[in-house]
């Protein structure tokens, strides 16, 4: 009888065992499952914005340029670019359009029809001392497509544009002295938006900066 309980107890002890140690695996398992389909869904994301890129010729180095001006890349953190060079970077002689992933920080009502207020990702920025506001013309479909998003928080999103002007918007604040922040205001017709969650690039191709070095 003793040797009855000890073996249920026994067998009961490696069963509980078993099933801690599978209860153990299946976490790993399911970060592996969750990791493997972000990666698809990257993979997928960026084909998307290839393909889009490659329909419109956009350029996607527009920023590469400023790096070429100065003598050490990591300058563009500290000093601000000017008006010019934003312009001769978007405003492009060849008549490409521009791309670029951003999030939307205002939708507006014109006279005309209707205008979308992107700002460039603070963690690709092509130059992170200086912000860009891009405020282009949008159709009713690409302004019910950002609306539907609206909800995700992480709502990013791959612009096709036309940048046809460029200005600088200086912001001053005098309680204690004099502060000024520097915004460039890019305008023009927005080609084409797509709607990518949280991308993070690399944005520029390969290829592409490889030809500009």
């Amino acid at each position: 009888m003793k040797v009855d309980k000890f073996f249920t107890f026994t067998v009961v002890m490696v069963t509980l065992l078993l099933l801690s140690a599978c209860d153990t695996d299946k976490p790993d398992e399911d970060k592996a499952e969750q990791e493997a389909a972000q990666l698809e869904e990257t993979a997928k994301t960026r084909q998307e914005i290839e393909a889009m890129c490659a329909k419109y010729n956009a350029a996607r180095d527009w920023g590469e340029s400023w790096r070429h001006t100065l003598d050490d890349a990591s300058e563009l953190m500290f000093f601000p670019l000017y008006t010019i060079e934003v312009e001769e970077a978007l405003v492009r002689t060849d008549g490409r359009p521009i791309a670029l992933i951003a999030d939307v920080v205002d939708v507006m009502k014109e006279e005309n029809g209707y205008s979308v207020q992107f700002g460039e990702l603070w963690f690709n920025r092509h130059s992170p001392a200086n912000d860009i506001r891009f405020i282009l013309d949008c159709t009713s479909e690409q302004v019910d497509s950002i609306i539907r998003n609206r909800k995700n928080w992480l709502a990013h999103y791959a612009v096709i544009a036309r940048i046809s002007d460029v200005k600088e918007v200086q912001f001053t604040k005098n309680d204690e002295g004099y502060f000024g922040s520097a915004m460039f205001m890019a305008k023009g017709p927005c080609l084409d938006v797509l709607f990518v969650g949280y991308y993070e690039p690399p944005f520029i191709a390969e290829g592409e900066r490889a030809g500009k070095e």
